[in-house]
C-alpha cells in the first residue's frame, strides 16, 4: 500500500511541476525568461489552438496530465528546457516553433506512438542550414 502511495505522490508531484512550469510559460515574463517565441510557446502550450497563423491543427488533448504515458514525456521535455538554460551558452533551435516545444506541442495533439517518432526525426533533421519547414500542414 506504501508503494502505491508513494507513485501516486510523484505522478502527483509531476502534474504540480508540469502544470506550473506551463502556466509560468504562459505569462510573459515566462517566455522571455526561457528565450522562447510566442508562436513557439503558443505550439506548446496553449489551450485551443485549433487554427494556428493560417493553418488548421489537431486540438490538443485537454486531459493529457491525467495520462502518464504522455505527462512523464512532456515532463522530461520540461526538465531538458529548464537545464539547457542553466547550462552556459545558448542552445537554441533555429526553426520555429523550437524542437522542444514541438514535441510537446505533438505529445498533446496526437497519439504517443506518432507523436514520438516525428519528434525524433524534427529533433534529427534540425539545424541551421537543414531548409525545411517549421511544420508539416497535417500538424
Amino acid at each position: 500500500m506504501a508503494t502505491l502511495g508513494a507513485v501516486a505522490a510523484g505522478y502527483a508531484l509531476l502534474v504540480l511541476v508540469t502544470a506550473a512550469y506551463r502556466s509560468w510559460m504562459l505569462t510573459p515574463s515566462g517566455t522571455r525568461a526561457m528565450a522562447y517565441s510566442r508562436l513557439s510557446v503558443g505550439w506548446a502550450w496553449d489551450a485551443d489552438p485549433v487554427r494556428f497563423e493560417g493553418t488548421d491543427l489537431a486540438a490538443p488533448d485537454r486531459y493529457w496530465v491525467a495520462k502518464p504515458h504522455k505527462l512523464v514525456p512532456i515532463f522530461v521535455i520540461v526538465v531538458y528546457q529548464c537545464a539547457t538554460r542553466l547550462l552556459p551558452g545558448r542552445f537554441r533551435c533555429p526553426q520555429e516553433p523550437n524542437c522542444s516545444n514541438y514535441a510537446i506541442g505533438l505529445i498533446r495533439r496526437h497519439p504517443i506512438a506518432t507523436a514520438l517518432p516525428r519528434a525524433a526525426r524534427r529533433v534529427r533533421e534540425c539545424g541551421a542550414h537543414s531548409g525545411r519547414p517549421h511544420f508539416d500542414e497535417d500538424d
